[in-house]
């Protein structure tokens, strides 16, 4: 007789799989799904195309924007500021102490 694995569900696969991943990894139960989330949250916030996030979780791109766009990290003043050039500040002097908080 061949060898056959044991088959699972998502009862088993948390039982035999997700929780002692977990707990050897140090981190507090969540649930898999939870997952989804930070992968799409992760995703646009790191710049990866809508489109291939909605594709591999089964959304629309309009879903995602309405879901968890709001959630990702919008840029800080000063992170922006190192992007303007000296010349286009037209003789305005820049605190850079300002900058450092």
């Amino acid at each position: 007789m061949a060898y056959r694995p044991a088959s699972y569900d998502s009862k088993n696969f948390c039982k035999r799989y997700w929780k002692p991943a977990l707990a050897d990894l140090g981190i507090d139960y969540r649930r898999p799904y939870t997952t989804r989330h930070t992968l799409i949250s992760h995703g646009l916030e790191s710049g990866m195309n809508p489109v291939a996030i909605a594709a591999l979780t089964g959304h629309d791109v309009r879903t995602l924007y309405e879901n968890y766009a709001g959630l990702v990290n919008p840029p800080q003043l000063p992170d922006l500021l190192p992007v303007f050039d000296p010349v286009s500040t037209a003789g305005f002097q820049v605190d850079r102490a300002d900058i450092s908080q």
